[in-house]
């Protein structure tokens, strides 16, 4: 007995060493999936994080570009409103100072010539408008 004994607890012990092998092997190669999975969701992650960093300074940069145009247009659009604005005085002041000097043809015309100014000055604050409502 001590003969078929010590087989069957030699057999039985390689049986349970085998066992503990496949598993050690089995979980040795979950952990490497495991691992290869991480990799590549770390991977992922970077890529995404770059790209969402690319689109965030385009986005910003975009939006700065736009700003800046609205300014410029804006700061053009005052001097334009002001130049606009002392070309209608003077006019109005050469009007009055040569009203009782010219014929009525001369008065005439340059009363035009006031309406154009005066036009003038009404487009460049309507567009002065149009600019600052861009803005908000």
């Amino acid at each position: 007995m001590n003969i078929n004994g010590g087989k069957q607890g030699s057999n039985e012990a390689g049986a349970l060493l085998l066992a503990i092998q496949t598993v050690s092997n089995n979980l040795k190669e979950m952990i490497g999936q495991i691992v290869e999975t991480s990799n590549k969701l770390n991977d992922s992650s970077s890529y995404l994080s770059n790209a969402l960093d690319k689109t965030s300074n385009g986005v910003k940069d975009q939006f700065s570009a736009i700003t800046e145009s609205i300014t410029k247009l804006n700061d053009m659009n005052t001097q334009s409103a002001s130049a606009s604005e002392e070309q209608r005085v003077a006019t109005e002041q050469v009007n009055e100072s040569m009203k009782n000097g010219i014929s009525q043809e001369n008065h005439t015309i340059l009363m035009e010539i006031v309406k154009y100014y005066e036009a003038l000055v009404e487009l460049s604050v309507v567009l002065n408008t149009t600019v600052k409502q861009s803005k908000m």
